[in-house]
């Protein structure tokens, strides 16, 4: 009988959520179902196996994550694959927007000509 003792540091939280993870190295964007988050990563689904150490992004919904894959296993038709957080960002569209008012703001304006 195996004993069941967890050694995880961090508890894992289980979710269903679709995301874009972006291949740092080559550009490729892929579809992936997060199975599982924690303080430190993330556990995905994808069609594929992917290669260790790639840097990817991931984005999902408002937030931003880069990591890189630190294990990729097959499960029958699809691969797990864990990710290391490197970073992450949440409320990137709300930063998006600012940076879009601070840059419209630093525009040169047209000269005003005076009028006769």
């Amino acid at each position: 009988m195996r004993s069941s003792v967890e050694r995880r540091r961090e508890p894992r939280y289980s979710c269903n959520q679709t995301a874009r993870l972006i291949d740092l190295r080559t550009g490729e964007a892929v579809e992936v179902t997060i199975v599982n988050v924690s303080g430190r990563g993330l556990q995905v689904k994808a069609a594929k196996a992917l290669a260790l150490s790639t840097p990817v992004r991931i984005d999902h919904g408002d937030n931003l994550m880069l990591g890189d894959i630190c294990y990729s296993r097959d499960d029958g038709p699809s691969a797990l694959c864990g990710i290391r957080l490197a970073h992450s960002l949440t409320g990137s569209a709300a930063l998006l927007n600012l940076m879009k008012r601070v840059e419209s703001a630093s525009e040169p304006r047209p000269a005003r000509t005076p009028q006769s």
